[in-house]
């Protein structure tokens, strides 16, 4: 594909294809800006696991970014934003009386935004609802369908993660009961509709908020970080392998010896490398981050690193 250069382009630096079809330099840094946005969209809770409450999600169709905290929705354009101060928000979207811990996701295949959270308002179960961004100037939130419950137990810790092989939502979260995390793989129709698998459990037990996933389109697997309650929450993975609507795991195994808390994973596409971070309590209880390069059933997990300034 050959396209026009929008501005200088270094050699070997990824780039992506602006809204006027030519072809940009990602950036390398993140200038602040002199203001913000506000929304009434609120929170209450106190966040003190880590950032279970809010979640945020970008719709490349849309260049637009959905944000969700407890019960409501928005819609933000950023693209507004760059090169000014000022970024544009849309109107506020109940998406649920007792919505609680949101997860998003965007899917690329059907072009929506998908909204997993516990439902306080109906026995804590586990629900996902589809959002379209919609109206004048993509500023709205829809919902075509209402909610889909994938757990009719008392559920936390809700994670989505997107399959780009087998197009598929899996989402992940803690039965509080239990203390098991769990997986379950739902297959998008027409309308917004959801075809469930069944639920599987990772083997593994944990606190709430200490568990994130990522996928990994290397070797098309689920990477999943969590600490482990039963080897004083040590810093375990699994790998998530998915087939039609079910999904199966790899054998378990550590990603950091000692306490772990507040894991985040995330994909780096143009190392081809899963992220995960994580507080080391044997560390002075220091943020730290590892790179690991995926097998179709482990991890090979490098050094690990602490954050600049060593928070």
């Amino acid at each position: 594909v050959d396209l026009v250069a929008d501005g200088a382009i270094a050699a070997g630096k990824p780039v992506i294809v602006t809204t006027a079809g030519k072809a940009a330099q990602i950036a390398t840094q993140i200038n602040a800006r002199s203001s913000t946005a506000s929304s009434s969209i609120h929170e209450n809770d106190k966040p003190d696991r880590d950032n279970t409450h809010y979640a945020l999600a970008f719709d490349t169709s849309k260049d637009r970014v959905v944000l969700a905290t407890s019960r409501y929705a928005n819609v933000a354009n950023i693209s507004t934003g760059i090169g000014t101060s000022t970024v544009s928000l849309g109107s506020d979207f109940q998406y649920s009386v007792g919505g609680k811990q949101p997860a998003l996701i965007y899917d690329p295949d059907e072009g929506d935004t998908w909204l997993a959270y516990r439902d306080e308002n109906d026995s804590n179960k586990g629900k996902i609802r589809g959002l379209v961004i919609g109206g004048t100037g993509n500023t709205t939130l829809s919902n075509d369908t209402g909610a889909h419950t994938f757990h009719t137990g008392h559920t936390d810790t809700v994670r989505l993660v997107y399959d780009t092989n087998a197009d598929k939502l899996v989402i992940l979260y803690r039965d509080s009961q239990t203390k098991y995390y769990t997986a379950i793989v739902a297959t998008v129709g027409s309308n917004q509709g959801l075809t469930f698998g069944s639920e599987v459990g990772t083997g593994i037990r944990g606190d709430e908020g200490k568990m994130w996933a990522s996928f990994d389109p290397s070797v098309n697997r689920v990477v999943i970080c969590m600490a482990n309650d039963d080897d004083s929450n040590e810093g375990y993975y699994i790998m998530g392998t998915v087939s039609g609507n079910a999904i199966s795991f790899s054998s378990s195994a550590k990603f950091q010896s000692g306490e772990v808390d507040y894991i985040k994973t995330a994909y780096h596409a143009g190392e081809g490398k899963i992220l995960v971070s994580y507080k080391d309590k044997a560390s002075n209880n220091y943020l730290k981050h590892k790179a690991g390069t995926s097998s179709s059933s482990s991890v090979s997990w490098g050094s690990a690193f602490n954050f600049p300034g060593n928070y």
